[in-house]
């Protein structure tokens, strides 16, 4: 486990997930003691990283988040994500002439960390229709994956 001020080169984190598969995830402190920088999250979302766990949350939510990187999900805690949406805007504008309002909502609430569960129970669909609604969002916006997603709608909101 490496401490987010110990971070990995770029080329390292995609050696290590090319080799071995492996989902890798970066941990830090919410609190205002350590203050820990996570401002560079959409670039070491782009390198590959899967997770950014805040080391302060309740154990239960914390493995809760392992799992759901375990299982394929990027995971970016909601203290970070509040705290990267309070600083940031979103410029909607380019993008609301490619994407519906619905699946603005989920790119957004994918952006703040939510799980497709989560999505789901929010908006009151499945997870399967999430699941679709972001594979829809992905093949509209060239996109790859759930990651790059993430990347982009975060680069926007600091963008503005």
């Amino acid at each position: 486990m490496i401490h987010y001020s110990q971070l990995m080169p770029s080329e390292c984190v995609g050696k290590i997930t090319n080799a071995t598969g492996a989902s890798v995830a970066l941990l830090a402190s919410s609190d205002s003691f350590h203050q820990d920088d996570y401002q560079d999250i959409m670039e070491r979302i782009s390198e590959g990283i899967t997770g950014f766990l805040d080391m302060d949350e309740p154990i239960k939510l914390f493995l809760s988040e392992l799992e759901d990187i375990a299982s394929g999900d990027i995971v970016i805690s909601k203290n970070f994500a509040r705290k990267l949406a309070d600083k940031t805007h979103t410029d909607e504008g380019a993008i609301e002439k490619i994407l519906s309002e619905r699946e603005l909502q989920i790119l957004d609430l994918v952006a703040n960390g939510n799980t497709n569960k989560e999505i789901g129970q929010e908006l009151f669909i499945s997870e399967h229709t999430v699941k679709s609604y972001l594979s829809h969002i992905l093949s509209k916006l060239d996109l790859k994956n759930r990651q790059q997603a993430v990347a982009y709608i975060m680069k926007m909101r600091l963008a503005k």
